[in-house]
């Protein structure tokens, strides 16, 4: 992540050599607005107060910077942000910490725990290198943006009412989204290694949106029916639960996770936007929702990968942080 540097540097020689200086600027807010005032002969605590104010300043705009910054956290820019900028961690706790009512009931760490559980479990299941992953829209995509992390391979399909937007007949072929949706996939390499299995996955009870998703891979994507395989990540996280030996989520975490899931609050954390297979239903002052109308594929891709929101990011690196700080070898 690209940040400006401040151009003050708070330590015991600045404060020395600027208290000798002849002039001093100290900021203060009066009616709103900010006032330059000169002094001169400046005291020892006005230097170290005008040394905090322009610190405060520098992380202001650091955590600016990275919380408006387009696309999703790499373990790079966590790595950076650990070591030379550890207060924009605290300060993203602090938006996630905060309880409104529009707010997730899930923790950053239930989500880390759930991210690490189903790695280990689809691990176990087709093997470390052999299986991707189809994360369906924004219920899954906050623990599966977590596993991506944990080098998992990860495509994620932005798309929304999944299972309202194609009829029971062959596939309708008068929503052109669906195309658009499967070159995105296609260009991610989603048909790329025909010995790997494709976790299709999404929060889901009855499973139709699920085998929505597969009609369309079948019928659309360059896929084999035995390369598919149908998950919900709510099942699949009760089935690790009664595994003692590599479970890290309780039945009360799994709980927290599917209301978030129900009551859609997993968009307040995600950074996958909504993409309507019908373009007639999509909203264009919807922050979360990519509007087609007028564009071409080129742009569209570009849409879904530098999608992200402030809320997002801040979940993301306090997730990220949850998982690597002591489990996971960065560098």
């Amino acid at each position: 992540m690209k940040l400006q540097p401040t151009n003050f540097i708070y330590n015991k020689t600045s404060l020395a050599f600027n208290a000798q200086k002849a002039s001093f600027l100290k900021r203060r807010t009066k009616n709103n607005e900010n006032h330059v005032v000169q002094r001169e002969n400046p005291s020892r605590s006005d230097v170290a107060r005008y040394a905090f104010i322009k610190l405060m300043d520098a992380q202001n705009e650091y955590f600016k910077s990275f919380v408006t910054k387009k696309g999703k956290l790499t373990k790079e820019e966590y790595g950076e942000i650990r070591d030379k900028h550890p207060y924009i961690i605290s300060r993203s706790y602090q938006i996630c910490e905060n309880r409104s009512e529009l707010n997730p009931i899930s923790t950053p760490k239930i989500l880390a725990n759930a991210a690490k559980t189903l790695k280990i479990y689809y691990d176990k299941k087709y093997g470390k290198d052999g299986y991707k992953i189809l994360s369906i829209g924004t219920s899954p995509s906050p623990i599966t943006e977590a596993m991506q992390l944990l080098d998992c391979e990860v495509i994620f399909a932005p798309i929304t009412k999944l299972r309202d937007s194609i009829n029971k007949k062959p596939m309708a072929k008068q929503y052109s989204n669906i195309s658009t949706l499967m070159r995105y996939c296609t260009k991610k390499g989603l048909a790329k290694d025909k010995n790997k299995k494709i976790i299709v996955l999404d929060y889901s009870y009855t499973g139709e949106s699920l085998r929505t998703m597969k009609r369309i891979l079948l019928e659309r994507g360059d896929i084999k029916e035995e390369q598919i395989k149908l998950h919900s990540i709510i099942n699949d996280l009760r089935t690790c639960s009664e595994n003692k030996d590599y479970s890290w989520v309780s039945g009360e975490d799994i709980f927290k996770i599917e209301m978030d899931m129900t009551e859609s609050k997993m968009m307040n954390m995600s950074n996958v936007p909504h993409f309507y297979m019908d373009e007639n239903k999509a909203k264009e002052d919807e922050i979360w929702t990519i509007y087609s109308k007028y564009k071409i594929n080129s742009e569209i891709f570009d849409d879904f990968d530098n999608h992200s929101t402030p809320t997002g990011r801040a979940w993301a690196l306090c997730i990220a942080h949850e998982l690597l700080k002591w489990t996971h070898p960065l560098f």
